[in-house]
């Protein structure tokens, strides 16, 4: 079963976050061993797991390595780059200011930075709920050129001005890293401190976060970890991007263990009114104020998701079985989204078989074959294939190059993203083609000569 898109969830559910439903026998722990089992033996995923139930650790593990090429193994204190979860630390920290009577939900952007495009008219709620119309700077080629090198808040917000509005403010819900980096800007501001000072009095030092902090060059020996990308067969190191050019929005470096006390303590309304935390927790479009859910089955998880380098982190509340569960991944050859269904299985005591990840052996010869450029007319994109050793590697234009898995001898898939490329051949039984197919969307390339 895969996660389904998010429905729009009413305040009722909301309320429900704080309220322990059902009986539960306890948490299968032998299985989830087996599941991480198979997931490192394969080199699928390197991660840390975490799980309370009702505020108490059950389940603590680590697999894979924190830095591959000096052999450092994860452990269940290693930090990770957590991405958009911090847009719940920045979310609590600006409700903080709203309940000190410092902000207000109405206040306008233009009071802090009247030269963003609709100043005016943004207010701090629709930033909150990505209902602005700023534009993802993220998406724009211009954030390519500076990622991986430190940027100035005044850099930072000469790119934000550049930027076009992408609707009137209020019109819809469209998700935008500008909103949190600017939150986090109007935080500092505010607070008359930096983003870390700021978390570490309200937030980290609060409710006793050891591990958690604003990031800055990976540190190994702090027991940080790399990210990684799997390729012919191996890890490779992921371009390190710059924390500074993501900010509010996602620069925060934690444990799972830590993430887990956060969420705890939010929903205990140790950091906020219960006010506050209802309010946070209604959902428009399925997001609040920093915070979304993942429906599964009838029931859901609420928090947030993150992605940084190749980091992906979730991290929420179950209340059906008043658990709180976190992982942080720093290296995938699998479908993340698939392991959290595998989780969620177990946490729920669903009907759930560990899998296998036998590799299909598809012959050598054949991927010559595939080897090229291919183009897209309807994405406007060019995408290599190329070979790599035994193996079949796929890079679209400006992005990192993976590893494809062969299904059968037409069809590859690239579990990370839950892509399946399928090659085609003509009448003279050459290859002149590829159909992508992701989140049940079909593009087809064709091969450049």
């Amino acid at each position: 079963m895969k996660l389904r898109l998010p429905h729009l969830f009413s305040i009722i559910l909301c309320v429900l976050v704080w309220i322990p439903l059902g009986v539960h026998a306890g948490l299968n722990t032998a299985k989830l061993d087996s599941l991480l089992d198979i997931y490192e033996k394969k080199n699928k995923l390197m991660l840390s797991l975490s799980i309370h139930e009702k505020g108490s650790l059950v389940y603590s593990r680590a697999i894979g390595y924190a830095d591959v090429d000096a052999q450092v193994k994860s452990n269940t204190g290693t930090k990770y780059r957590v991405g958009s979860i911090t847009k719940m630390f920045t979310s609590v920290m600006i409700q903080q200011l709203i309940e000190e009577k410092k902000l207000k939900l109405t206040t306008p952007l233009s009071k802090f930075f009247p030269k963003v495009k609709n100043a005016k008219k943004i207010t701090i709620q629709q930033m909150l709920q990505h209902r602005s119309g700023l534009h993802n700077y993220t998406d724009d080629y211009a954030f390519l050129l500076i990622n991986t090198t430190a940027a100035t808040e005044d850099q930072m917000l000469d790119l934000i001005y550049q930027l076009p509005s992408d609707f009137e403010p209020g019109e819809k819900h469209s998700y935008s890293n500008t909103n949190y980096v600017l939150l986090g800007y109007i935080i500092e501001k505010l607070t008359r401190k930096s983003y870390n000072d700021a978390l570490k009095e309200r937030i980290v030092d609060k409710i006793g976060l050891p591990n958690t902090y604003y990031g800055g060059i990976t540190n190994v020996s702090n027991n940080e970890a790399r990210s990684y990308l799997y390729t012919n067969r191996n890890w490779t190191l992921h371009p390190e991007w710059d924390m500074s050019t993501i900010h509010g929005a996602g620069a925060i470096v934690s444990t799972t263990e830590d993430l887990l006390k956060f969420v705890d303590a939010l929903f205990a309304f140790q950091l906020l009114s219960e006010e506050s935390v209802k309010q946070m927790c209604s959902l428009k479009d399925n997001y609040g104020y920093g915070i979304t859910s993942i429906p599964f089955y009838d029931d859901f998880l609420i928090g947030h998701n993150g992605h940084w380098d190749a980091f992906e982190s979730v991290a929420g509340y179950i209340p059906a079985l008043d658990m709180t569960l976190a992982f942080s991944a720093n290296g995938k050859n699998a479908n993340t989204n698939d392991f959290l269904v595998a989780v969620l299985s177990i946490c729920f005591e669903m009907p759930y078989e560990i899998p296998k990840f036998d590799k299909y052996e598809i012959p050598e010869n054949i991927l010559d074959d595939y080897a090229g450029t291919y183009h897209s007319d309807l994405l406007k994109m060019d995408f290599t294939i190329f070979r790599d050793g035994i193996d079949l590697s796929g890079q679209a234009v400006g992005q990192a190059a993976f590893a494809l898995e062969a299904v059968d001898d037409f069809n590859f898939k690239y579990e990370g993203a839950g892509l399946v490329i399928e090659f085609k051949r003509n009448d003279q039984k050459s290859v002149d083609q590829f159909i992508l197919k992701q989140a049940g969307m079909e593009y087809p390339f064709l091969k450049l000569k």
